[in-house]
């Protein structure tokens, strides 16, 4: 397969991360016997991230030898190395941990494609579920449940009322935001959910926005901000700049907007709640 038919390695991905979805599983239904360690950055880590993490190097590898990988079970190559590269896969091997070990069914598996610093190619798949939904930059985005493959498009601000995904802890600066939009909109509702599912919540057409304030990294957002832009969406910094990829030192991200409706006037909401 040529690595530059970014469609074809989006499909080349599924029985991949499917594998990898069966191995996290099987740690899943052993939950209670499950060791939990602590990495330096004091996030939890579990046999089923390095079990994921290995099937899904292993075949990356073997799929695209000529494109580097950042997982986040493994050690980062200096920024300088990094910079150099065209392209280069970012993952999250289980994007959740916690709510893998809280047993809430809330985690799943994240894959994207950068180029040039762009999110041009994100999946993420819901092991629990076995869903997974995918999205390629101008080519589309859909959710492949089953022998069902169904296009994804995001909803439009002519819906009512607006909806925010919001992770499961709503923190001080989300309750701000979500004034802020009441102010504007009137009726406002929360979809809570953990991990990149919260992207999932935009691209399938259920809520307007999801703002975050809290620390991520960029393989929690790239396969997200991937498949939310293909569906219609569009992603940015809490400054309103576009959101790249392996552009600094740290694979850390500031805040974002993620927003279903790239075509309604969001600046002049969102200035707003971000004002002090």
């Amino acid at each position: 397969m040529a690595s530059n038919d970014t469609s074809s390695l989006a499909d080349a991905l599924l029985p991949l991360l499917k594998a990898a979805g069966d191995a996290v599983m099987q740690h899943y239904t052993s939950a209670d016997t499950l060791t939990v360690h602590t990495k330096a950055d004091r996030s939890p880590l579990t046999a089923a991230d390095l079990a994921s993490h290995d099937i899904i190097v292993r075949g990356l590898q073997r799929l695209t030898p000529d494109i580097p990988v950042l997982s986040e079970e493994a050690d980062m190559p200096p920024a300088d190395v990094r910079r150099r590269w065209p392209r280069v896969w970012l993952v999250d091997p289980l994007d959740g941990t916690r709510e893998f070990i809280d047993a809430n069914d809330q985690f799943c598996i994240n894959i994207a494609l950068i180029e040039h610093g762009h999110a041009s190619m994100g999946v993420i798949y819901s092991p629990v579920q076995d869903v997974s939904w995918v999205g390629v930059r101008n080519a589309g985005a859909w959710r492949i449940d089953g022998n069902e493959r169904r296009t994804l498009s995001c909803r439009n601000m002519t819906d009512s009322p607006v909806l925010i995904s919001s992770s499961r802890r709503f923190t001080a600066e989300m309750l701000a935001c979500e004034q802020s939009l009441r102010r504007h909109f009137g009726q406002v509702g929360r979809l809570s959910q953990g991990s990149a599912l919260k992207f999932c919540r935009v691209a399938d057409g259920e809520a307007d926005i999801y703002p975050c304030f809290g620390p991520t990294s960029e393989w929690d957002t790239a396969a997200g901000q991937a498949i939310v832009e293909a569906a219609g969406g569009a992603m940015m910094s809490l400054d309103f700049k576009p959101f790249l990829y392996n552009q600094r030192s740290t694979l850390l991200n500031g805040g974002f907007f993620l927003l279903a409706d790239r075509n309604f006037d969001w600046l002049r909401v969102l200035s707003e709640a971000t004002a002090g």
